[in-house]
Parts: structure tokens; sequence; C-alpha cells
């Protein structure tokens, strides 16, 4: 019997790491991105998504998010990105932004813990990630830029 008790028991761990059981936060590195629209310059603090291990964990389980600052997700070429806000407790604005730095798209104000699938719509290299009602009240749009060392204009 105590056997069977630790090979179902080494199954299970096994199962885990093989699942991608680490569900604790990866570390993210930081940087800085400038939001420009045609009237206005903002300066936000960003955490970077980089892997695809942070990529998939985002703002996971965040409980707040500063009015300056939100994550950018950097993707390897472009393509369409899709995004959604499973385990995510903030609404988020979430800015699409091809290689040369232009935002491509604007998803408003998503709706928190939904599977429900979001997409650049166009091809994209990076999404910003920034506390709902943020484009909105920046006035940020389709044609505006993100400046930062990921895009090249």
């Amino acid at each position: 019997m105590r056997i069977i008790i630790k090979l179902l028991l080494l199954t299970m761990v096994v199962a885990l790491i093989w699942l991608g059981g680490d569900t604790s936060p990866p570390q993210f590195t930081t940087g800085k991105v400038t939001i420009k629209t045609s009237a206005y310059s903002y300066p936000y603090d960003v955490e970077l998504a980089l892997t695809p291990r942070q990529q998939q964990y985002g703002l996971k389980h965040r409980q707040q998010l500063e009015k300056d600052r939100g994550m950018l997700f950097i993707f390897s070429g472009e393509h369409e990105i899709t995004m959604w806000m499973q385990d995510t407790k903030l609404p988020l604005d979430m800015i699409f932004i091809d290689a040369a730095g232009k935002i491509v798209h604007i998803a408003a104000n998503t709706e928190p813990y939904s599977k429900t699938v979001i997409s650049s719509i166009k091809p994209a290299h990076g999404v910003l990630e920034v506390i709902a009602g943020t484009a909105a009240e920046k006035h940020i749009k389709v044609g505006d830029r993100i400046i930062s060392e990921y895009f090249k204009p």
C-alpha cells in the first residue's frame, strides 16, 4: 500500500512539473515607455513581459495598478496577438502596438476574469496594458505612438 501511495504522489509531482505547476509570479524587469499623442506625451514605468512565462502570467492576481504604470508585452515578429483576462482582477486598457511603435488597436475597459479572447485585429509586436479608462482620459487613439527601445520607427 505504501508503494502505491508513493507512486501516486510521485506521479502527481511529475504531472505538476510537466504541466507548468509553478503558479508563483515570475520576476519582471522594468523599463520606461512614452505614449505620444498628437497633443501630449505621457511617460510610464512598465514591467516587461518578455518570456512566455511572464506573458502567460501578466497582471494576474494584482490588487492595484498605479495610473502611471503598466505592463509591456513584447512578442517576436508581428502577428495577430490574442490575450484574455482570466485571473486578472483589474479592468485594463490593452493597447496593441506594431513593430514601429504605432498603436494599431485599443481594447478599452476589458472585463476582469473574462475568458473572452481579445485580439489585436491587425498584426502587432507588443501590447501595453494600463488601467482601464486611460485611453479615453488621455485621448489615446489608433495611430498614436509608443516610444520605447522595443519599437523601431
